[in-house]
């Protein structure tokens, strides 16, 4: 019996096979720090997309505690106005219209663009009286032209002075003062000296151009801290 023998493969087999095992491990080394640099690149961009998810999220956060913020603040005005920031807006007859009892309001005068001075006072004070050249130094000044005054009659709790004010009294008065500036006259039904919170009389009220309050002052007031309050708004 014979028994079968493998033979070595030839000699150009050998070096065929050979070549093809060295290009194999060749392949390997060439082929791996491309696997390995592709992998590297994938994971850079992994982290640049979470740090740009991260850097989304905190730019969404900070804006929603500024619009956060911005609405408390809105809500704080709302809830809590400074009534020196309040236009309080009114109309009430004027006397020293041609003819008199003609409407006059607020609102439609500062469109005008000029700042306006309140002065709330009664015809039949001796302070209210004693105060009128005041505002005639200041009517007939460089800035009469650039201010609006306006008296505003109103009732006053002081005994023996005739309550309320009538058109044609607070007409005699500007007319005896010389005054040609505005004179209202506050009406039963309206209350413009409890909107402004007035407890005597005379007191002021500056309004700038927009209708908030840039000075108050109760009482009379020499005409040089008038001017000086006056100068700020023009």
């Amino acid at each position: 019996m014979r028994f079968w023998t493998p033979r070595p493969y030839p000699a150009h087999v050998m070096i065929i096979g050979h070549a093809l095992s060295e290009r194999s491990k060749d392949s390997e080394i060439v082929t791996s720090p491309v696997e390995k640099n592709e992998t590297g690149r994938g994971a850079s961009i992994g982290r640049a997309t979470r740090v740009v998810r991260r850097g989304r999220k905190r730019l969404i956060l900070a804006l929603a505690l500024l619009v956060a913020a911005a609405l408390i603040i809105s809500l704080g005005v709302i809830l809590w106005p400074k009534s020196e920031n309040i236009q309080l807006d009114f109309t009430l007859p004027e006397a020293t219209s041609d003819p008199p009892g003609r409407s006059w309001n607020l609102a439609s005068h500062l469109r005008e663009g000029k700042p306006i001075l309140l002065e709330f006072m009664h015809p039949g004070l001796f302070a209210s009286r004693n105060f009128n050249p005041t505002l005639l130094s200041l009517q007939n000044s460089s800035y009469g032209a650039e201010i609006l005054i306006v008296s505003i009659a109103v009732t006053t709790d002081v005994p023996g002075v005739t309550n309320p004010p009538t058109l044609g009294s607070v007409q005699a008065f500007a007319e005896n003062a010389n005054a040609s500036w505005t004179f209202l006259v506050e009406t039963s039904g309206t209350s413009v000296r409890d909107m402004y919170d007035v407890v005597g009389v005379p007191t002021i009220f500056l309004l700038q151009r927009d209708g908030q309050v840039a000075w108050s002052h109760q009482g009379s007031v020499d005409y040089q801290t008038l001017e000086d309050q006056v100068r700020q708004v023009i």
